[in-house]
């Protein structure tokens, strides 16, 4: 009886003692299906800063439904993308980035940087999808602005309220005296 209780006290304390280690594995690899998911970041961002923002339950719904339908799109952009691209420009790209990067080279600079590492039609394709995206992750914070409100889409920034940045009058030109 002795030794029969002893075996089950030993079982039980091995079991105890890996169980923490097989939860932490399993998380690990949760981990990584996560980051290899990358197709709807845009979507992804915009709803975890909208998760923040003090918005009803009913409007947050509304939401995770326009994003639902806005995930696949985003998806068959990204295959699109790497169909029209390839893999090895991919690689190109990233090794320029950081070379550029590790330069100190920032904002357009390092952008041309990057796309110089396509060929001419593989940048044209870029581009063109790359505009694509704009237009789609604007389609989705419209949506979400229209849903949200005014005010609020403001103060969230999904909204640039009235003139594009950059998109000015430009300078006067100076009257010359008659």
């Amino acid at each position: 009886m002795k030794r029969s209780f002893q075996m089950i006290l030993a079982l039980a304390m091995i079991v105890v003692l890996t169980l923490p280690a097989a939860a932490q594995d399993a998380e690990k690899k949760k981990k990584k299906r996560k980051k290899g998911d990358r197709s709807n970041q845009a979507v992804a961002a915009l709803m975890k800063k909208l998760e923040n923002a003090g918005l009803s339950e009913e409007q947050l719904g509304k939401i995770k439904v326009a994003g639902k339908e806005f995930t696949p799109k985003f998806a068959a952009l990204a295959a699109k993308r790497r169909e029209a691209i390839g893999p090895d420009a991919f690689k190109a790209m990233a090794a320029a980035r950081k070379a550029a990067t590790d330069a100190g080279k920032k904002g357009k600079e390092l952008q041309e940087a990057t796309l110089g590492a396509l060929s001419e039609e593989q940048r044209e394709k870029f581009v063109a999808l790359q505009k694509e995206q704009q237009a789609l992750t604007s389609a989705l914070r419209q949506k979400v602005a229209a849903i949200v409100g005014p005010e609020k889409a403001k103060e969230l920034k999904l909204t640039r309220g009235g003139k594009a940045k950059g998109k000015g009058k430009g300078k006067k030109k100076k009257k010359a005296d008659n």
